[in-house]
């Protein structure tokens, strides 16, 4: 992909913090637990390629991904590492997975015989994790029937099945009763299976060492976002910059942005700064948002357009403010968890959505 030298809006990702956040996860779950790196949806939207490679150097060697073409795009980048494809492998596609030495996640029973069968034909004994809902009802072989099927041995075929995962529906509330429902299913498959099991992602990994099983699957969490409350100590990975564009000074009382969205007082301070909607930021964080300039704070004032929104920057100090002066939206000030809080969803929702146009910038930065 071409670099755009001089694109405005810039996405700066700290490979050394992703590199120190997988070094402190495995640490937590321990060295007889696998911590493979969920990077899906292209490293929840930072880039798949650069991620794994940051990760591979702290030691990861198993990695999960959406699709069989992100899958393809690490296996050109890695030679030894176990590769899992969480959407699983449809018609068409099971010459790729052995082509590539994927292994998919068996979602359905009937991907687990369009697999089998392929198998069969080649005359190949293939890895493939098994995926058994035990609770989210999003995806996955329901759990009794995935029991059923079991004590027929109707799993004992051609395909190898590894692993068997499920995934938790409540992790992030630790009071939650089904947390415990789940794991007890959890705990069946296991006997049932005699496999190893991975059940958590970064929120059940903090809900303690009962939850973490054989192998654990960490996304959010590698990215230096906090999924809940947790006393691991995670470095921040991304920030998010846009440069002022314009400085005015309002001679009476303005409506600023479309729809008139907000009024500010004559003598205020106002920085129009080139990112809006169509980089990403949410439209929610109008009239309510903060950024920061030289760590100072800016409010968001007016409604976000698809690439402009304008500060107050009244009460920022005079030496901060020039034409191209870096505005953090994202980073070590207006944090991603902050940030999800104006928005009111999710912090994966706020780092998944930072959008295309963002030169991303990969840097190396030790703490």
């Amino acid at each position: 992909m071409r670099i755009n030298r001089f694109a405005l809006n810039k996405l700066y990702i700290n490979c050394s913090a992703i590199a120190e956040n997988y070094f402190a996860l495995q640490k937590y779950v321990g060295e007889k637990v696998v911590c493979a790196g969920t990077i899906k949806s292209n490293a929840y939207s930072l880039g798949v390629t650069p991620v794994m490679l940051s990760l591979s150097k702290a030691g990861c060697s198993r990695f999960f991904v959406s699709t069989v073409d992100e899958a393809i795009e690490l296996r050109n980048n890695s030679l030894t590492d176990e590769i899992y494809v969480l959407n699983g492998a449809f018609i068409g596609e099971e010459d790729e997975f052995a082509q590539h030495n994927l292994i998919p996640v068996l979602n359905t029973r009937q991907q687990f015989e369009l697999f089998n069968n392929y198998c069969k034909r080649k005359d190949k004994r293939l890895s493939a994790i098994l995926n058994i809902d035990t609770g989210t009802n999003l995806l996955g072989i329901p759990m009794q029937e995935a029991l059923d099927l079991a004590q027929q041995n109707y799993f004992q075929q051609k395909v190898n099945i590894c692993s068997v995962m499920s995934h938790l529906a409540c992790a992030a509330d630790s009071n939650n009763p089904y947390n415990q429902k789940q794991l007890d299913f959890a705990h069946q498959l296991q006997k049932i299976f005699k496999k190893p099991i991975s059940l958590a992602d970064s929120s059940g990994i903090c809900l303690g060492p009962d939850y973490h099983f054989d192998i654990v699957r960490p996304g959010i969490m590698l990215y230096g976002v906090k999924a809940v409350s947790s006393t691991l100590e995670l470095k921040p990975v991304i920030t998010v910059t846009s440069p002022i564009i314009q400085i005015k000074e309002a001679t009476e009382d303005l409506l600023v942005g479309y729809d008139n969205g907000q009024k500010v007082s004559k003598n205020s301070m106002l920085a129009t700064i080139p990112i809006g909607y169509a980089d990403g930021l949410s439209s929610l964080v109008g009239n309510k948002g903060i950024c920061y300039i030289n760590g100072s704070p800016a409010p968001i004032v007016g409604k976000v357009s698809m690439d402009r929104i304008v500060l107050d920057i009244t009460k920022i100090p005079q030496n901060d403010l020039y034409l191209g002066a870096e505005v953090e939206l994202l980073g070590k000030n207006a944090t991603v968890e902050k940030v999800a809080q104006y928005n009111t969803t999710s912090c994966h929702e706020i780092v998944t959505s930072l959008g295309s146009k963002l030169q991303r910038i990969y840097r190396q930065e030790a703490y």
